[in-house]
């Protein structure tokens, strides 16, 4: 068989798998319901900035250019990411042939980012990770192609790229970082910050920050301050040292690929050894990261998920895990074992997840839980407001906490009823995301409501969002900012084991100060 049959089989392959994934992807897009982070960041969409309370402004710009495409619908909101992930496969291949891998094994890494179950779905949610992973990933690539040809061209896409995921989100310093410390390990590319086009480069890539910085300065609670602080332990869990490398192992990448991903880290680091710069480049933009979530994990957020972090810095090392996969295969034994073990073990979790996500078989509840329940509790919403007398409805909509109101402004906005204003009421879920100081920038919360005394408002509820202790001290305080209430239903929605609990009322808003009460959400 010559070369060129060889390369056609795998080719043929991974077309067909990843236009499988694509579909599957396209499908879980559409079907799904936004979960919260989604349902804010298109709220965002609608209220362009240079940055938001807790993050850059390219998420909210991808969400709008899809709404603007294909209407406000799941879909629409998710599209501009979908586009994002064809670009990974590619990616990949070129990494893959810049680390020295076999066009060959360029094929297979295309696929590579399929077996990753931490990556193979994340194209079908609209959340910065994606963006951040790939712009992160061509920034390298574009790095690794002007160490070799020292070209103004790839000195200047590195440096847009590079800026692009400064746009996205704070994690991306660590990506940055990874990138100048893979130059500074081997003498080639330390000679490359002597380099006018690096330092070029580098002006596009500071430019990036600008956003972040300026919403710092104009704003006293930016994304800088709420990332930085406001969202992580101020005690440490020394536990986390040893749960952090046991998540990304056991569930972010499963046990075999981790451990192929650990060779491949190991085959760059001999490389870079030798005094190959594009090795090491890769080898710091994978380990920086990872090192760094790492010693942080004591004091991570405990309250949010965050195994996902890492994921970036597992890209350049999925390029080189084909090559790795290859000498496995060729030694022939347990190791040839190993090397179709590794990517068919995260194939089949991927497999699981998709499985469950679409027909509910097993039930696991946090693939469901945090999904379900959003659009039912819309359209009860919506046919609330119809069944009233015209001369009843609502002049605006009022919901306990930030998550909800984002879900139903996304309502209403695709019910092309976006002129009924979503106020948020100041719960302590606002404050725990950091998303209180958006809603206080928007004129969306308690203080901007008061300005909305005597009006008539929804006042909608999700119950089971404060703990049971404290829901009565809770409702006394929405008693408090939306008086005359008269009940008009509840329901629960959503995951059967775990559903969300509502309530709807009719009241009034009232314009003076509330009492002082306090309330602690789950």
């Amino acid at each position: 068989m010559n070369s060129v049959e060889q390369e056609r089989g795998p080719r043929a392959q991974v077309i067909a798998a990843l236009t499988a994934v694509l579909l599957v992807q396209c499908f879980a897009a559409a079907r799904r319901d936004l979960f919260a982070d989604e349902a804010f960041y298109a709220a965002c969409a609608t209220r362009p900035a240079l940055a938001y309370a807790d993050h850059p402004f390219l998420t909210a710009a991808l969400v709008r250019g899809g709404v603007e495409l294909f209407g406000w619908s799941s879909f629409g909101v998710r599209s501009m990411f979908l586009l994002l992930g064809l670009c990974l496969p590619a990616l990949l291949a070129g990494l893959s042939r810049e680390l020295g891998g076999s066009a060959r094994e360029a094929c297979w890494a295309a696929a590579a980012g399929v077996v990753l179950p931490g990556l193979a779905l994340l194209p079908s949610l609209a959340v910065p990770d994606l963006p951040l992973i790939v712009l992160g990933t061509a920034g390298l690539l574009a790095g690794l192609r002007a160490l070799r040809t020292n070209r103004w061209v790839d000195w200047l896409f590195t440096g847009a790229a590079f800026g692009l995921v400064l746009c996205t989100h704070l994690r991306g310093v660590l990506l940055l970082a990874g990138f100048v410390i893979g130059l500074a390990l081997t003498a080639r590319g330390r000679r490359a910050f002597r380099s006018v086009r690096a330092g070029c480069a580098l002006v596009l890539t500071a430019a990036g920050a600008l956003p972040m910085l300026l919403d710092a300065l104009l704003n006293a609670s930016g994304s800088l301050s709420y990332q930085l602080s406001e969202r992580h332990a101020t005690s440490a869990d020394w536990g986390a040292l040893l749960e952090f490398p046991l998540v990304q192992a056991a569930l972010v990448c499963t046990p075999l690929l981790a451990f192929g991903l650990a060779a491949a880290a190991w085959q760059l680091w001999r490389a870079r050894a030798r005094g190959n710069a594009a090795a090491g480049l890769a080898l710091g933009f994978a380990l920086v990261p990872v090192l760094a979530y790492f010693a942080a994990s004591p004091f991570s957020d405990r309250a949010r998920a965050h195994q996902h972090w890492a994921l970036g810095a597992y890209v350049p090392l999925l390029a080189v895990f084909p090559s790795v996969a290859a000498r496995w295969w060729a030694a022939g034994g347990s190791r040839r074992a190993l090397a179709c073990a590794a990517p068919a073990l995260g194939a089949l979790l991927v497999l699981f997840v998709i499985v469950d996500l679409f027909t509910g078989w097993p039930g696991t509840q946090v693939l469901h839980r945090k999904f379900a329940g959003w659009s039912a509790t819309a359209t009860h919403t919506l046919r609330v407001i119809d069944e009233l007398p015209a001369a009843e409805r609502p002049q605006l909509l009022v919901a306990d906490h930030y998550m909800l109101a984002a879900q139903l402004e996304f309502a209403l906005r695709a019910a092309g009823r976006a002129d009924l204003p979503v106020y948020v009421l100041s719960h302590p879920r606002n404050r725990e995301h950091g998303r209180q100081p958006q809603y206080r920038r928007w004129e969306l919360d308690e203080q901007a409501l008061r300005t909305r005394g005597g009006a008539r408002a929804l006042l909608v509820m999700e119950l089971d969002a404060t703990r049971s202790r404290e829901r009565e001290a809770w409702r006394a305080h929405a008693a408090s900012r939306v008086g005359e209430q008269r009940p008009l239903g509840d329901a629960r929605y959503g995951w059967a084991d775990n559903p969300l609990e509502l309530s709807w009322s009719l009241g009034r808003v009232n314009g003076s100060p509330p009492a002082a009460t306090t309330s602690r959400a789950d």
